[in-house]
């Protein structure tokens, strides 16, 4: 937090300062020898030179390595009793320094909406799956005689040695089982729901890691990234992000 202000007062008294100061002062246009094109619509080159100032704007908060919105502009028509100029965007009011936590917060909740209108469904469709799934196949025991074999078979020779019976009957029974797996799921709808439901779940952990990694500004960030975790629980690897924000508030 501090470190933002301290930013903010450099700007103040930096050259691009006196810049965005000397903005604010009227444009002769006429006496700059701009003449504009006849055949242009007013309402055309209005757009037309918005959206240079907002290209120029860009490249400004790049030179001054601050957010993409950090400045806003004010245009007035000439002849309006109001001058022209640039306004931090933090000094518009109801802004604060963790509001991009706040953001991702609020994007993380919507996606965990979304998961968990999803389960309903997902878990209809599941008991309707184990109604029609078959049991998956359990591989026999080798024979005496293949045990023996194995044993005396040099560990060099051991990818030679022929398969089991016991092995061959297996894989046999696991291509009939995971045909008849995918007809069942098919068939419940469950298969379909499942890739939703794992895609969804994957789009709200990244969410939710969006929280964390985004730096706390001030104790109210800490407090959004604690409620997310209520929500969505942290890995253990993820709290140094935590610890990160605790050694910066403090410092």
């Amino acid at each position: 937090m501090n470190q933002h202000v301290n930013r903010r007062t450099v700007f103040a008294n930096s050259a691009a300062a006196a810049a965005a100061a000397v903005a604010v002062m009227p444009f002769d246009e006429a006496k700059a020898g701009v003449v504009p094109a006849a055949t242009e619509l007013a309402v055309t080159r209005v757009n037309r030179l918005t959206r240079e100032l907002s290209l120029a704007m860009d490249d400004w908060m790049t030179d001054l390595g601050d957010e993409p919105d950090a400045w806003v502009a004010h245009v007035y028509p000439s002849k309006s009793r109001f001058q022209s100029g640039f306004q931090s965007r933090h000094n518009l009011g109801g802004w604060h320094p963790d509001e991009k936590i706040f953001a991702l917060e609020a994007a993380f909740h919507e996606e965990w909406r979304t998961l968990r209108t999803m389960e309903p469904a997902l878990n209809e469709a599941e008991k309707n799956y184990w109604a029609f799934r078959v049991q998956r196949p359990v591989m026999g025991e080798m024979t005496d005689e293949e045990i023996k074999r194995l044993h005396a078979t040099p560990v060099g020779d051991l990818a030679n040695l022929p398969p089991s019976r016991a092995s061959i009957e297996h894989a046999a029974a696991l291509r009939a089982y995971e045909k008849a797996d995918a007809a069942a799921k098919r068939k419940s709808g469950f298969g379909k729901l499942e890739r939703a439901y794992t895609k969804q779940m994957n789009i709200t952990a990244d969410a939710a890691g969006a929280v964390l990694r985004e730096p706390a500004k001030c104790i109210a960030g800490l407090a959004a990234k604690e409620r997310v975790h209520r929500v969505w629980e942290f890995d253990g690897e993820d709290f140094k992000h935590i610890m990160a924000d605790i050694a910066t508030l403090a410092d």
